[in-house]
This record gives structure tokens, C-alpha cells and sequence, in this order.
């Protein structure tokens, strides 16, 4: 069994019994001091064992063992060097389990998060930039879980990379979620990668006939307003072929879906000085 280097304590010996009690003796060591030790704190895997070695220590059968003193409630007590031992090896033990089970815990957490996410083309809005470099950004997707930032998956390459600060918000998209093996010393560890782009740069690289999921949400005068994954998109009237504009409007508050092929990628700047956006110009594809 893997164990953790335990600190070396000083263990006292020469002990002598000064007096016997049913359940621990008080003994007497070289400095003059006096130290209570319990049945409980000797060596022995049950309690009669203990209360047998107790006994034999408090005839005088079996020397006092070497102990271990601290002050407990103002009164020295004394536990026994081997039962001292065991205990902190026990507690290693539970520490490492604790550790391996924190890290189970959240590796599962991490999976559920990643899952829930979505595929490729996941938006998550107002991600916070955690670290910059000269090669990208590390960003928090969502609480606990960080994805990368290539600065070539930047609108504005390294120039705009140059511009970003941690602490600040970026609009980034989820790319292809994959494992990727760790090495940690002699131990491998499976984690999760979450390749990130942001908003406008996975926008503009989206190929013009690429068909998606819409959902229609307003109308602006010859044209529907639409929500193509979290990104605004318009589908003029001209562009709806032989269906009905009518059939697309929203009926009871319920938010038609549409098959929306991309025809272009308009950017719009923002107003106020907000940043530009893109907007998807398309036309209606039937299912």
C-alpha cells in the first residue's frame, strides 16, 4: 500500500507506573513529569487486547512502551509510539482518499458541464479571460470549467489579442470537445480540452450553404428577425422561394424553427461604441 512520508516525533521512554487505574495507568518519566495513559491510546486491535496490555504494564509484566506526549485539556497524556503510527498512517490514508474522491467528483462535474454544453457551435456569452499569452487566451466557460483561445481563432488575430486583458469578457464559441492524455510523473490522467473561438472569427469562417437550426423572433419590415444559435440572423422575404411568409410568424407565444442556410456574414457595428457584431444573412431551406 502507497503511503505518505510521515514527520518523525520524539517518543519518550523509560516511563515508569506510578499508578494504576481500570481503564489507564499514570506514569512517571526521567524529568519527573507525570503522564496519563488510557487503554485506549496502546497498541491492540480491540479493546479487550488493549485492556489485557494495560494490565500486564500496570503489574509491571511489560515495560512502559515508548510514548508520545501532548498536552490534552492542560494534562499530559501519553500514547503509544506504535498506536501514535498507525493513526497517522491513517489519516494519510483518508486524506488520499479524500483527494482521489474531490478529483472523481470533479471530473464528473467536468463531463456533465462539457456534455451539457452542446456540440460544436455552442455560444456562451460574456466568457471571463482568465490568462493571456502570446499564443491565446484561457477563458472560463462556465464555473469550473476553462477552455483555450488560439489567437488565430481571434477576429483580429494578434492584434486583437494584444488588446484583451484577464478580468475581461469575450463572446466565444465551443469547437470540437476532445480527451487529451496528461502525463503527472509516472501517472497518466484522461482530461477534457475545450478548443474555443470567438463569436465573430468562428462566424466569419462559417462556409457560405451551410445549413443550420433558426428560430424566428421578430419581424423588421421585409424581413425576419432570427436567432441562428445565439447569433442574429435575417431572412428577407425575397429569400423564402415559394413558402409563405405568413407560415413563419410566431403563433402563441411559440417561436417557429426553421432549416436557415447562410448565405453571407454581415458585420454591423455596435452602437454607443460597443463592439461590432455579425449578423447571418441566409435563405430558407426546406427540411
Amino acid at each position: 500500500m502507497e503511503t505518505n512520508n510521515q514527520t518523525p516525533v520524539e517518543a519518550i521512554t523509560g516511563a515508569k507506573v506510578c499508578k494504576a487505574y481500570q481503564s489507564a495507568v499514570l506514569v512517571k518519566l526521567e524529568n519527573g513529569l507525570t503522564v496519563l495513559v488510557p487503554a485506549q491510546d496502546l497498541t491492540g486491535k480491540t479493546r479487550p487486547e488493549r485492556d489485557a496490555r494495560l494490565a500486564a504494564i500496570a503489574k509491571g509484566e511489560v515495560p512502559v512502551p515508548p510514548l508520545v506526549v501532548s498536552e490534552v485539556d492542560g494534562k499530559l497524556r501519553g500514547v503509544e509510539l506504535d498506536e501514535y503510527n498507525r493513526r497517522q498512517q491513517a489519516k494519510a490514508e483518508h486524506a488520499q482518499y479524500e483527494e482521489r474522491k474531490a478529483h472523481r467528483a470533479a471530473k464528473r462535474k467536468l463531463e456533465e458541464t462539457v456534455a451539457a454544453m452542446g456540440n460544436e457551435g455552442k455560444l456562451v456569452e460574456g466568457a471571463t479571460i482568465k490568462k493571456v499569452d502570446e499564443n491565446g487566451l484561457l477563458v472560463e466557460v462556465v464555473e469550473g470549467v476553462q477552455g483555450r483561445v488560439h489567437f488565430t481563432e481571434l477576429r483580429g488575430g494578434r492584434t486583437e489579442l494584444a488588446r484583451l486583458r484577464v478580468g475581461g469578457k469575450l463572446d466565444v464559441v465551443v469547437l470540437p470537445t476532445h480527451h487529451q492524455e496528461i502525463k503527472d510523473g509516472d501517472k497518466s490522467f484522461k482530461v477534457f480540452r475545450v478548443p474555443l473561438s470567438s463569436k465573430l472569427a468562428y462566424l466569419q469562417k462559417l462556409a457560405v450553404g451551410q445549413t443550420m437550426s433558426a428560430q424566428v423572433v421578430g419581424l423588421n419590415g421585409d424581413e425576419f428577425k432570427l436567432n441562428v444559435n445565439g447569433v442574429d440572423g435575417v431572412l428577407p422575404h425575397a429569400n423564402l422561394g415559394s413558402t409563405p411568409a405568413e407560415s413563419l410568424g410566431r403563433t402563441k407565444n411559440q417561436m417557429t424553427k426553421v432549416r436557415f442556410v447562410a448565405l453571407e456574414t454581415r458585420e454591423v457595428e455596435g452602437r454607443h461604441g460597443a463592439p461590432a457584431t455579425i449578423k447571418l444573412v441566409g435563405v430558407f431551406a426546406k427540411a
